[in-house]
């Protein structure tokens, strides 16, 4: 963490940079938490340890903590929500418990729950408390084992049966850390169902003191900061996109922050156009024909598999390269992708290097069949205006199929056919292609 640190210090980083490195810090802070909690278990003891109290913002901390799980339920394909009121909620607590109460309850909803469950989190208030919902659809708690959760290092029979790993202090530590804090935790379940565990603690009105940041605070401006800076920049160089050529790659991602670091990675060297699900993406395919497509499986509605299928059984689309990429990383799932008409499945977490390079393996794989098309069209041409060469034909017909050869004689004879003519253009050779 101290080279980290002392990085943040350093002068004239770009702003994506300060991005990664923020993005670096957040994730060694988390590693060394999650180390602290097992290291520190035995030391949380409402009777000793006195604690210095301050002003926190439940909605901020909701937020990060939804934001640290979400990797996690992505590949574990669990549907993760959070709902929070318009206004902020303030109480008086300690950051660190907190953080330590939160990672247990919902890594506990996670990690029980099946795929293609949901876990929810929400927040509310009344006068004086806030109210910390968390909501799983997972395999619930045994009534019979109800009575030990809160006291003793204990795991039901189901959580061992489920073959997730656990220590079975987690719910101790949370009813130590509410102690503590003196808010009052309570529960609901049903076997195979799901379970709801709801946390009030006592509300403030009290604001962090000026020059007190809120969590992550410093992290959640400068993404903002940096998506405004690339907006802006965006709309300076519009224009002169016009008159470069670069290749276009469409990005299908739902969750921003996986979205927004794609964007960032590939700008520089391509047209990036983003977009947060299936449809928008159908849409976007109406009237633009990008270079690759690169999607997440897993989105609500349209899913990417099923867009990748759209796609290709599309004759309008279906020469666009597509890659998936996808938690869901096991034999079946991207046997699934590919008989969908995938042209890579690439699967999380990944290299970035890796997925840079190929896609743009793809993009030049295709501009290399799409210079063999116009080989073959110009040695029609020179060989004669109304037959093709027989050698071509043999050479062509060894590499392409049927279809695509005559596709390829069709469109060059229509071109010869009015090669005087001022007036067709691409739409009339788009009208005679029926594409």
């Amino acid at each position: 963490m101290a080279p980290l640190e002392d990085l943040r210090k350093e002068q004239g980083l770009s702003p994506k940079a300060l991005y990664f490195l923020e993005l670096a810090h957040n994730n060694t802070r988390r590693l060394y938490s999650l180390i602290t909690q097992l290291l520190e278990f035995e030391k949380v003891d409402p009777h000793k340890q006195s604690l210095v109290l301050t002003s926190l913002n439940l909605n901020d901390i909701l937020a990060e903590e939804v934001a640290n799980f979400q990797a996690f339920c992505d590949k574990k394909q669990v549907y993760l929500n959070l709902t929070l009121p318009d206004e902020e909620i303030y109480i008086m607590g300690d950051k660190q418990l907190m953080e330590m109460l939160l990672d247990n309850l919902i890594s506990n909803a996670c990690k029980y729950t099946k795929p293609q469950g949901h876990v929810s989190l929400s927040l509310s208030n009344t006068k004086r408390k806030a109210i910390i919902e968390v909501k799983d659809s997972g395999i619930g708690i045994p009534k019979k084992e109800w009575k030990y959760l809160f006291s003793d290092v204990y795991r039901a029979e189901n959580a061992r049966e489920s073959q997730e790993n656990g220590t079975g202090f987690g719910l101790l530590q949370v009813h130590r850390i509410i102690k503590m804090l003196h808010g009052k935790i309570t529960f609901e379940s049903k076997e195979n169902q799901g379970t709801t565990f709801t946390v009030t603690l006592k509300r403030t009105d009290c604001m962090p003191e000026p020059g007190k940041i809120e969590i992550n605070s410093p992290s959640k401006r400068l993404l903002t900061e940096t998506i405004e800076n690339v907006k802006y920049e965006n709309k300076e160089i519009k224009d002169i996109n016009k008159l470069l050529v670069k290749n276009t790659l469409l990005i299908v991602e739902d969750h921003e922050a996986l979205r927004y670091y794609l964007r960032s990675t590939f700008e520089q060297d391509y047209r990036v156009i983003d977009v947060s699900d299936g449809q928008e993406a159908l849409t976007y395919l109406s009237n633009e024909y990008p270079d690759l497509i690169l999607s997440d499986v897993m989105m609500p509605g349209i899913q990417g598999d099923e867009l990748c299928r759209l796609v290709k059984e599309n004759p309008e689309t279906s020469g666009i390269p597509f890659i998936l990429l996808t938690a869901k990383v096991n034999h079946e799932a991207m046997v699934e992708g590919l008989k969908k008409g995938a042209d890579d499945y690439i699967p999380k977490p990944f290299s970035t290097e890796i997925l840079k390079l190929k896609v743009q393996g793809l993009i030049d794989n295709r501009n290399r069949l799409r210079d063999f098309f116009m080989r073959q069209a110009i040695e029609q041409v020179e060989t004669n205006k109304n037959q093709t060469n027989n050698e071509a034909d043999e050479t062509s017909m060894n590499i392409l199929s049927e279809n695509d050869h005559q596709f390829i004689i069709q469109a060059t004879q229509l071109i010869l056919e009015n090669i005087s003519d001022t007036n067709f253009d691409i739409n009339h050779l788009c009208q005679e292609m029926a594409m």
